[in-house]
C-alpha cells in the first residue's frame, strides 16, 4: 500500500461522519433535497445524471450536483440549471485528492435528504465529497474501506442507466423514501 493510499484512508476515516441513518423508519419520508456526486469519465454518464435529476424533479425534489473531472475538455455540456451544478477539476484538489476549501463549501454545508454517489467505480475524491457532505442517507454503488455510505447498492460493475435507476427506485421504495 502506497503513501497516497494510506493518507487517503486516514483522511476518509477522519472525515467520516455518523453512519447511522437520521430518519424515522416508520411511515413514508418525503425527499426534498438530493445531492448527486459523480466522477465524470465520459459524457455518456451525463445521461444517467439527467435521468436522475428528472426523476427527483418529478417527485418535487431539488437536485444539487457535484461533478469531479480530471479533464475539463470532457464537459462541453451546459447543465439545465447552472446554479445547482458544481464542477470541480484537478485544480480544486490537492495531490492526493482532498478537495481544497473554498469553492465546494456551499455544497458541503447544504443539508440533503439523500446523497447518491453515482460514480461507476471507486474514486477517492468523490468518496471524500460524499463523506464530507451532510445527508440523512448516503447511497453508494460500491463498498470500500472507510466507506461513508449507509446504503450500498452493490453494483460494482457498470450497468445500464435504466437498470441502475430501477434498482435505486426499488431500494428507495423499500426504505419508504420514494
Amino acid at each position: 500500500m502506497g503513501i497516497k493510499r494510506i493518507l487517503q484512508n486516514r483522511r476518509l476515516s477522519a472525515v467520516k461522519r455518523d453512519q447511522k441513518a437520521r430518519f424515522a423508519p416508520s411511515g413514508a419520508i418525503s425527499v426534498r433535497t438530493v445531492g448527486l456526486v459523480l466522477y465524470l469519465e465520459d459524457n455518456d454518464q451525463l445521461t444517467l445524471l439527467e435521468k436522475l435529476c428528472w426523476l427527483f424533479f418529478k417527485r418535487g425534489a431539488v437536485c444539487h450536483v457535484c461533478i469531479y473531472i480530471k479533464n475539463k475538455a470532457l464537459i462541453k455540456y451546459q447543465p439545465p440549471r447552472k446554479n445547482d451544478w458544481l464542477v470541480l477539476s484537478k485544480e480544486h484538489v490537492n495531490w492526493y485528492g482532498v478537495v481544497r476549501p473554498g469553492l465546494s463549501d456551499a455544497f458541503f454545508k447544504q443539508s440533503f435528504d439523500i446523497l447518491i454517489n453515482i460514480s461507476p467505480k471507486y474514486f477517492f475524491t468523490t468518496s471524500f465529497i460524499a463523506a464530507k457532505a451532510q445527508a440523512k442517507l448516503k447511497i453508494g454503488r460500491y463498498e470500500w474501506p472507510h466507506s461513508p455510505y449507509q446504503l450500498v447498492l452493490g453494483c460494482d460493475q457498470i450497468i445500464k442507466d435504466d437498470d441502475f435507476i430501477s434498482l435505486l427506485k426499488k431500494c428507495l421504495a423499500y426504505i419508504k423514501m420514494a
